[in-house]
């Protein structure tokens, strides 16, 4: 073989190796649609129902360790609180049915640390794999640095969350 063919076919190598790379499952988009799986990124929009009724919208990720992450619109209705991104965990429950549990932190006007959000949802997955409908409940409680969750501020809060895959 001369330096020309080895060049080629050195090079022929390295593309299907890349090929072999990018088509494996750790190169895979996120969304995980296979198996009835909620796995990836999802548009939600919820409602607390409550008088009169509170909307918001959230992007919500299920990761598949079983871990979630979440920003949302505030559904306190007040523009000047703050809060953390929601962290939490989720599991599947049944065939297209999942559960999930969240905690956020809130914190005052001036940033001082006030309380955590804890939510929980049953999640129902349609037949397409790109729907998701469920009922759950937020509970507000004071918080400190040296004790949280502290005492029960409101709820649990119904609320009703739909979700479309991104």
């Amino acid at each position: 073989m001369n330096t020309r063919q080895v060049t080629f076919a050195f090079g022929i190598c390295v593309i299907a190796l890349c090929a072999l790379v990018l088509t494996g499952k750790n190169a895979a988009f996120a969304q995980d649609t296979s198996a009835q799986s909620l796995v990836g990124a999802w548009n939600f929009t919820g409602t607390v129902e409550v008088s009169p009724p509170v909307p918001y919208i959230f992007v919500m990720t299920f990761n598949e360790g079983g871990t979630t992450a979440e920003f949302d619109s505030t559904a306190t209705g007040n523009p000047s609180t703050l809060e953390t991104i929601s962290l939490g965990t989720w599991k599947q429950t049944g065939p297209a049915t999942y559960t999930f549990k969240e905690e956020n932190y809130t914190y005052d006007a001036s940033g001082n640390l006030s309380g955590i959000a804890i939510g929980t949802a049953d999640l129902i997955l349609d037949s397409d794999r790109d729907e998701l409908t469920g009922t759950g409940s937020v509970t507000f409680y004071g918080c400190t640095v040296s004790q949280c969750p502290g005492p029960l501020v409101s709820g649990p809060l119904p609320e009703r969350i739909s979700g479309k895959r991104i």
